[in-house]
């Protein structure tokens, strides 16, 4: 009975001691198109929720993946309707994302262009 007790604390403690999760991180090319569309919320919004949400329509230039991220997503960067811009972007990924939030945190390091 000893030998089972020990042998399952040894084992506890052995997954008590795995290591953190880190974010990871990485610069992107973003091109974001001049005019805002509108979005339903992600995830699906309780009733009294609004339905319609403010966005902007991204390109990575790499991937060539398009999608939308909210007017704030960007973090320092503030988006201009009428204008064309091309970004880069600081993409981290988060280890431990908010549950109802999403994965990505995305940061402007450079304005490369701002054409109207």
């Amino acid at each position: 009975m000893k030998q089972i007790i020990i042998t399952l604390l040894v084992f506890m403690t052995l997954l008590s001691c795995q290591k953190e999760a880190v974010n990871q991180s990485y610069q992107a090319s973003f091109e974001i198109s001049p005019y805002i569309e509108y979005v339903g919320p992600r995830p699906p919004a309780a009733a009294d929720a609004p339905k319609n949400i403010p966005a902007m329509r991204v390109t990575d230039l790499r991937t060539k993946e398009t999608f939308t991220l909210t007017l704030g997503e960007i973090k320092g960067f503030t988006f201009e309707e009428g204008f064309k811009y091309i970004l880069i972007v600081e993409v981290t990924i988060l280890a431990n994302p908010p549950m109802d939030g999403d994965i990505n945190e995305y940061t402007l390091v450079k304005i490369v262009s701002k054409e109207k």
